[in-house]
């Protein structure tokens, strides 16, 4: 997926900038599909790819490595909101992911949460309509609860993303909206446009997780990954809009069962906790117009 992409391309850089000769195994349920997507990928030495669901079988590797980076969920499936199907098969992989870990990673495994893990109740109730937060929370505490491995856990709970290489066609509104106005169409907002959402850019996402994972002075098991700077889905729409200079509408289309007008963005910026170099979302933006229009 993108949080995958950005990263396998952030340590291929590394190698090549600092010659490193770091070694990276991926892997996949459909190499052949990844590589074809991927075309940048191509005759790098050091990569290399594997056929695998780790949620259908253990991993067996009689090798021992240094890093494990658990991103293994695909938050764009039909199931999204099925809490019985997100548990018994993110579970599976938690599991095959743990067993592996225990013994034959060495420094740190790193496991992508999400920030939705701090909207799983309403009203002091449950929200069933967050499946995957309430799936995430648990993972969280499986990792956590792990005595072999919490010493070398990091947890990064990431916050919504942009940049070249995200989906277009997914539920998504920085990704719809991107698409529709790329296709010159209206752009539609489900809700009522007020939830709030922060964006990091995708190297700044994979700065971080890289940081939080090779870093040594990093000593909580979990961190935010996001921005402390909110924008209304309704002021997205139209930042998105003006900048590609769009003539079409923001149509909102308010339609969505019980929309609790969440506010997701962090209480601490991560490119300040990091001293990381932020990229704002407007140049965030303007690199994204910039990148589909030239594979379009």
């Amino acid at each position: 997926g993108f949080i995958g992409k950005w990263l396998i391309g952030s340590i291929l850089n590394i190698n090549d900038v600092y010659q490193l000769n770091i070694e990276i195994f991926i892997l996949s349920r459909n190499p052949n599909k990844f590589i074809n997507d991927n075309k940048w990928i191509n005759n790098e030495r050091n990569l290399k790819i594997l056929k695998f669901d780790l949620s259908k079988k253990k991993l067996n590797f009689d090798h021992n490595f240094d890093y494990f980076f658990h991103l293994a969920n695909d938050p764009n499936n039909e199931k999204y909101n099925d809490i019985f199907y997100q548990l018994n098969y993110n579970l599976k992989i938690n599991e095959n992911v743990i067993n592996f870990c225990e013994n034959n990673i060495n420094k740190k495994v790193f496991f992508c949460s999400s920030g939705v893990v701090k909207n799983i109740t309403y009203k002091n109730e449950l929200n069933l309509n967050n499946s995957y937060g309430i799936m995430k929370l648990i993972s969280e505490r499986i990792f956590l609860n792990n005595k072999k491995i919490k010493n070398k856990l990091m947890i990064g709970r990431l916050y919504a993303c942009c940049g070249p290489l995200i989906p277009l066609k997914t539920h998504y509104a920085f990704n719809s909206f991107l698409n529709n106005i790329i296709n010159n169409k209206n752009v539609l907002i489900k809700g009522n446009g007020k939830t709030i959402r922060s964006y990091i850019y995708g190297s700044t996402m994979s700065a971080c997780i890289l940081n939080l994972t090779f870093g040594q002075k990093y000593k909580e098991n979990v961190y935010e990954i996001g921005s402390s700077r909110g924008i209304s889905m309704y002021d997205l729409a139209k930042k998105l809009m003006n900048k590609a200079g769009s003539k079409k509408k923001v149509i909102i289309v308010n339609k969505l069962r019980n929309e609790f007008n969440h506010k997701y963005y962090t209480k601490n910026d991560i490119c300040d906790v990091l001293s990381i170099n932020r990229i704002s979302l407007d140049t965030a933006i303007e690199k994204c117009f910039k990148f589909y229009k030239n594979i379009t």
